[in-house]
């Protein structure tokens, strides 16, 4: 009996500490509050250094350069032209298997860790989220994996489903 009464109590812990989790999740901006965006507008409105930081990001030109990856700088103007929708749909379902072990999955299923030669260790794959959505890219034979098309709801096709 006592046995239960401890089960019982931990699952009403469980629950209760769930239901004020569910109501705090977030509904709205948080980091870049109203405040905040009406400084940088401030900034972009009243400082050369403002605008120029913005159009070197949505250029990928100038000194700095943004989104420097092997040798190639890139825009983010692709990115800040997109709505808050196309991010959302970024994030794949918590049915995928979020875990990425190296030593064992990093590897392509045709070169195997010769995709790591020259490249980041843990994610040595190339992507495209606007005209490969949940895939990635073979960065020795250019191939995209997993053969099957998630974003159209395919689990299963092709000789390297996901």
């Amino acid at each position: 009996m006592r046995m239960q009464h401890i089960g019982l109590l931990l699952l009403s812990a469980t629950i209760l500490g769930v239901i004020p989790t569910m109501a705090g999740a977030k509904t709205c901006r948080t980091y870049y509050d109203d405040e905040r965006l009406a400084v940088m507008h401030e900034n972009l409105a009243n400082h050369e250094w403002a605008r120029t930081y913005m159009n070197n990001l949505l250029e990928g030109d100038g000194e700095e350069k943004p989104w420097k990856w092997g040798g190639h700088c890139f825009s983010v103007r692709l990115w800040a032209e997109r709505d808050q929708e196309f991010f959302w749909n970024l994030m794949p379902t918590t049915r995928v298997t979020m875990m990425y072990p190296t030593d064992r999955y990093g590897i392509s299923p045709k070169h195997g860790t010769a995709v790591r030669e020259g490249r980041a260790f843990y994610h040595p794959w190339n992507y495209d989220p606007f005209n490969h959505p949940y895939r990635i890219q073979d960065p020795v034979d250019g191939e995209w994996y997993p053969s099957n098309d998630f974003a159209a709801g395919d689990m299963t096709s092709g000789e390297y489903p996901d």
